[in-house]
């Protein structure tokens, strides 16, 4: 069955605004004082004491999407980014119900690409944001999503020469309908078996 999602070009970074926005709002509360870690060795002012804490307690991904998630909440640029993702997020729920019309699940590779060993990992924050590209629509939708370890059988699946990149063998995605949990672990159950 051939289907049609033409805005999963634009999820990623949808994604990363949503999720970066949410983040920036909810740890905003993490101050050191009422709420999460606090470093006891911060004498000074209150603003030094929130820089330490947060320094301290966040990692650089965290402080990363807080910073990325203010800056998109922020007056001058919440129409450009945030709403402009949240429109994406809409238009692609649109989509996959759509598609989930004619189809009980649809089943696409976890990567596009080879996954890396965690030692081949790299540092640069964009190319890890990459290997999330074929999962993240399912999550921007709000639909129900697992990922399974899959060999294909030999004999050629429709569309897909797993020959080329042998990688993308190694697990693959059951996306269901929203409220299809069930539906989604039989099917993934029987693709994994």
């Amino acid at each position: 069955v051939e289907i049609s999602l033409p805005s999963i070009v634009d999820a990623l970074p949808a994604y990363y605004v949503i999720a970066s926005a949410e983040a920036s709002s909810n740890l905003s509360r993490y101050d050191g004082v009422q709420f999460g870690f606090r470093d006891l060795q911060v004498s000074g002012s209150l603003e030094e004491q929130y820089k330490r804490t947060r320094t301290v307690a966040f990692g650089e991904e965290v402080q990363r999407r807080i910073l990325m998630g203010s800056h998109v909440l922020s007056s001058g640029a919440i129409h450009d980014f945030y709403e402009r993702a949240v429109s994406i997020r809409r238009k692609l729920k649109q989509e996959f119900d759509t598609a989930f019309q004619s189809l009980d699940a649809l089943i696409t590779p976890v990567t596009p690409f080879e996954i890396p060993r965690v030692s081949e990992i790299r540092r640069d924050p964009v190319e890890n944001y990459l290997m999330d590209v074929m999962t993240v629509p399912a999550s921007l939708a709000g639909l129900p999503a697992m990922s399974v370890p899959f060999m294909p059988p030999r004999r050629a699946v429709k569309g897909i020469d797993f020959s080329l990149n042998p990688s993308l063998c190694s697990s693959i995605q059951v996306i269901a309908p929203y409220g299809m949990e069930r539906s989604m672990i039989k099917i993934a159950s029987a693709l994994e078996s």
